[in-house]
């Protein structure tokens, strides 16, 4: 045979040649064809998943639109009705000319088709109602209105039947109590109808965000073929043009859920492109939501793949073929010393090394080796100088927290001052007004207990203060624990808080903060890896002798009940049996002492109250405290104002800023000088009513920090809109957006809380002019 009078390399090539060879292009076809398959089989996923998704996203957004619509419009006519209510407090209206005219401003709206406003009263007598046959008729048989008669404000969902229709259709109002006269005014529509309540705006940048390869996108149409969403042709109706191709859209509108493939041909193109589409009914609104992707594009990497594959097999083979051939017959000797050498290494001798000298395979291997184990080396040396930065990052990382925790107490103590300041200004401005400058000593004395409340929580966080029991509403101490986590913890980590009950126990406010602090952070920890979701709930509840606690008996009587309930890892049985012991810790070295929860157990039973914890591992954990009720009792505050001659001027002013105080001083200052003043307060709300009319503001002045959306958001957003419109951002604390940041955003001024009046008045003039 030929192949015995080869030479050895040639043998060693050709046997390589002859079985690699086919093998790698066997390969190279099947892992073509699988990446193919994977390519389709993936978008055609991504494509189900997000139409899936999008549809659970829409029935969300919409489902909150239309409860915030309904809430905005109740509470508008709540405050109309307090409107006329103080007129007839002033002597300007009798009590029955406020009702009747309240009554015909309700009457004159309309909710989305067929909706309307209606009131009853605590007794469920209808006071107000677009049907004169149903007026001042009692309805409190009824299911719905009972749950009206007792909560009096929020949200509802109920079936009505109207006289003369066959079946009962499902409805949903907004209330809201307006108790000076007895009225709960109650916006109702029928859930039918509410896709003439639902705003688009909610989730329209949510839908076309989604991309599929270079161009395909997602859409909205409702079911006469109008573009609800769509990133080209919304607003059109498909059905009644002829600009685009119509007949995949009516395939769609009779099908209302699945896939399809068609073809498309935009204005701009020659030729139509194949399609792909999933697509879902949404009934409750009438829509079709769809997400679609050119099919070309899909397979687009596929070519890229192909090169890349072709190019690949070629410098394997030549690569390949190379070595191959310059294997030689004397191998056994540099492969013995190889393996001595490579013996001596895996017994931990990292010192050895090969010969590099050679020019052959064997020299390239030596070399490589070589440099392998002079990294090996650097490895080891670099292990022991990480175990030693080790201890440094964690020292670090408890700093950091401290620094974040900090810059939310530095936001606070700013709003809390610009407060002061602000209403201290004004009431200088008015002495000769003692009504006006007794109301403005009010909220500078309630700004300086705030102060004084928050300095007390700093010192509580550091443990520096004395302990001393005193009557305390807890509820305060709760909202104030809440604020400080929030400004310390990931946002991944959404916090809800009940605050049904306002009963004061004798406690000492340091020790109750430490509680809350310690129960909270300890919730927090079991979170922080995979997010979720931190409830804290205070309400009243009455003990009777048969309760009791880990086996001790509850004495009887009326407790506060404090109930924080995580959605972290939870506990199982023998982490809860140990859970108060001092020092015992399921956390990691450097994250915690152990002595967390053993403080809050005998903080609680040095009060005289009770703990007790429910928990299942995966599940999270709710710690119930009990504290004994003491009588309430409150006290009031004062405060102070002024009056001085300012330069204002008649532009209109935005101003945005979470802070209740703060708008409040700005906007009445600012009235005072003459300007027409909007406040809102947050970005999001500020934006909405900017986005509807941009050049109705001559200037804005926004806070930094809110939640939600910050001011720096807030202002990009708008100077995108309208460019060069003046900005004045007033920052507490910042970390991420400096001056220099916001003077190269577009921002005009860049000013450090609290903010002087007067310096404000000045600054307003100076960009105006």
């Amino acid at each position: 045979m030929f192949f015995k009078p080869l030479k050895f390399k040639n043998k060693i090539l050709l046997t390589f040649l002859s079985v690699f060879v086919p093998l790698i292009l066997m390969g190279s076809t099947l892992a073509y064809l699988q990446v193919k398959q994977v390519l389709q089989a993936d978008i055609e996923k991504e494509l189900q998943d997000t139409t899936d998704h999008l549809v659970n996203l829409i029935r969300t957004s919409a489902s909150v639109s239309i409860k915030n619509r309904l809430q905005a419009i109740a509470e508008k006519n709540l405050d109309i009705a307090q409107y006329y209510y103080n007129k007839h407090m002033s002597g300007l209206l009798s009590r029955a000319q406020a009702l009747k005219t309240i009554e015909e401003v309700f009457l004159s709206q309309s909710v989305g088709i067929s909706g309307y406003i209606y009131c009853i009263n605590s007794n469920g007598m209808v006071l107000i109602h677009p049907n004169d046959g149903v007026k001042d008729t009692d309805v409190s048989g009824f299911d719905f209105v009972k749950n009206q008669m007792e909560i009096k404000d929020g949200y509802l969902e109920y079936d009505w039947k109207n006289p003369g229709e066959a079946t009962e259709r499902a409805k949903a109002l907004h209330m809201v109590y307006f108790k000076p006269l007895d009225l709960i005014i109650s916006v109702s529509s029928y859930r039918e109808e509410f896709d003439y309540l639902v705003n688009i705006d909610d989730f329209r940048d949510s839908i076309l965000a989604y991309k599929f390869g270079k161009t395909g996108y997602a859409y909205v149409f409702n079911e006469q073929g109008w573009a609800i969403v769509h990133p080209n042709i919304q607003g059109v109706n498909l059905l009644d043009q002829t600009m685009y191709p119509n007949e995949p859209l009516k395939q769609i509108l009779k099908q209302k859920t699945g896939k399809l493939n068609y073809f498309w041909k935009n204005p701009n193109e020659p030729e139509p492109r194949e399609k792909i589409v999933y697509f879902q009914h949404l009934p409750e609104y009438k829509w079709i939501v769809a997400s679609s992707s050119y099919v070309e594009e899909v397979f687009a990497p596929l070519k890229t793949f192909q090169i890349v594959l072709i190019i690949s097999l070629i410098i394997v083979l030549v690569l390949s073929a190379g070595i191959t051939y310059l294997v030689s017959g004397s191998v056994t000797k540099p492969l013995a010393a190889l393996m001595d050498t490579l013996a001596r290494g895996i017994d931990g001798d990292f010192s050895v090394r090969m010969d590099d000298t050679g020019r052959d395979e064997f020299g390239r291997l030596g070399r490589h080796f070589n440099s392998f184990m002079d990294q090996l080396e650097q490895y080891k040396q670099a292990a022991r100088e990480r175990k030693n930065l080790a201890v440094q990052l964690e020292k670090l990382q408890k700093m950091e927290a401290i620094g974040t925790l900090a810059g939310g107490i530095a936001h606070d103590f700013n709003n809390i001052l610009s407060g002061i300041l602000g209403y201290a200004q004004l009431a200088e401005l008015n002495l000769e007004s003692p009504v006006k400058a007794k109301g403005h000593i009010a909220q500078i004395t309630k700004g300086a207990h705030r102060a004084a409340r928050l300095t007390q929580q700093i010192l509580t966080f550091s443990r520096q203060t004395e302990y001393e029991k005193q009557p305390l509403n807890l509820y305060l101490v709760v909202k104030e624990a809440l604020k400080l986590m929030r400004s310390s913890i990931p946002t991944t980590i959404e916090i809800k808080e009940n605050i049904v009950s306002k009963a004061k126990i004798l406690a000492d406010p340091t020790q109750m903060h430490q509680v809350i602090m310690n129960l909270c952070t300890n919730a927090y920890h079991s979170m922080s890896e995979i997010g979720g979701t931190l409830s804290v709930q205070l309400e009243e509840v009455e003990i009777s002798g048969d309760r009791d606690v880990f086996g001790n008996p509850m004495d009887p009587g009326k407790y506060i009940e404090l109930w924080i309930m995580d959605t972290g890892f939870g506990m199982d049985d023998e982490t809860l049996a140990k859970a108060f012991d001092p020092y015992f810790t399921t956390k990691e070295v450097g994250k915690g002492t152990g002595f967390g929860l053993s403080l809050v157990h005998a903080i609680v039973e040095e009060h005289g109250g009770y703990i007790k914890v429910n928990t299942r591992v995966g599940r999270g954990s709710s710690f119930y405290v009990y504290l004994p009720l003491v009588n309430q009792d409150e006290t009031p505050h004062t405060v102070e104002s002024k009056e001085t001659s300012l330069r204002g001027g008649i532009e209109s002013i935005m101003v945005v800023d979470d802070e209740k105080d703060i708008r409040g001083v700005v906007q009445e200052f600012l009235s005072g000088c003459g300007y027409r003043v909007r406040t809102f307060e947050d970005g999001a709300k500020a934006f909405e009513a900017f986005e509807k009319d941009p050049d109705q503001f001559d200037l804005i002045i926004t806070d930094m920090t809110m939640p939600g959306m910050t001011g720096a958001e807030f202002s990009i957003r708008v100077l995108t809109l309208r460019p060069g419109i003046p900005i004045i951002l007033c920052t507490g604390y910042s970390e991420t957006f400096s001056e220099a940041d916001a003077l190269e955003t577009g921002i005009r001024k860049y000013v450090q809380k609290p903010v002087e009046t007067r310096s404000l008045a000045a600054l307003i003039r100076e960009i105006l002019d």
